[in-house]
């Protein structure tokens, strides 16, 4: 998922609303079927970047407050690999 995220910071576009954020105009159903992913793993990883504060997001958007971080010992993709 986070590299899903990764690669859609890439294409998004500047918000005009708040020009230091990028704008993806996709969901969290978009996102899941990009990672190959079930929705509930998408939304656990979108609601850990918004608590965090890097991303807010709606059924049809992500908005970028940061470039997201890939780290590639992060298990919050498959908790069950933890």
């Amino acid at each position: 998922v986070r590299y899903a995220l990764k690669s859609l910071w890439g294409s998004a576009k500047v918000d005009n609303k708040m020009p230091h954020a990028r704008l993806a105009k996709v969901g969290p159903e978009n996102i899941a079927k990009k990672a190959q992913t079930r929705i509930d793993e998408v939304l656990v990883v979108l609601e850990m970047e918004k608590m965090a504060g890097r991303i807010e997001y709606g059924t049809q958007f992500i908005r970028f407050l940061s470039e997201p971080k890939v780290d590639a010992s992060d298990k919050s993709v498959h908790p069950e690999n933890s």
